[in-house]
């Protein structure tokens, strides 16, 4: 089974509060799941430059690829079960974006929500999307040099 390469990027706003996409019909994954701005990438287009499109595509939201911080992330493959019944095979690669601009703004396939991450157990998510926030969250918590 191929695996598919995709990106996402987490972001915080200033209430402490992380940005998930709610699946809707329209979208592959299966309907109400939680998942973060993600997918893949377009032909010759860098992973930067397909995070920041996500973002703007999934979110509403604009950030420059300088914004977007890769960080070290060991994230399992996720097996992901499709609307048609499949199970599709994704390797994504975060990000976290430092800066943005714009409000949140539904698309076809997904409402973006602000969420406490107190409270990000509670939600139906997509695989790795917990253990992705948490690792950011350590990883924001451990870089002095982030809100430079």
């Amino acid at each position: 089974m191929n695996i598919v390469p995709t990106v996402g990027v987490v972001v915080f706003n200033k209430e402490k509060k992380v940005l998930l996409v709610r699946h809707t019909k329209a979208a592959g994954n299966l309907t109400g799941m939680y998942g973060l701005p993600a997918g893949r990438l377009e032909e010759e287009e860098s992973e930067k430059h397909a995070a920041a499109r996500e973002l703007l595509e999934e979110a509403g939201i604009k950030a420059k690829e300088e914004d977007l911080i890769e960080f070290p992330n060991e994230v399992p493959v996720a097996k992901i079960k499709r609307k048609d019944g499949s199970v599709t095979r994704f390797s994504i690669k975060p990000y976290i974006c430092k800066s943005y601009t714009g409000e949140l703004k539904n698309s076809e396939e997904g409402v973006p929500e602000w969420v406490d991450i107190m409270d990000i157990s509670e939600y139906v998510l997509l695989e790795n999307v917990e253990t992705i926030i948490n690792n950011a969250i350590k990883y924001l918590w451990l870089d002095n040099d982030f809100n430079k």
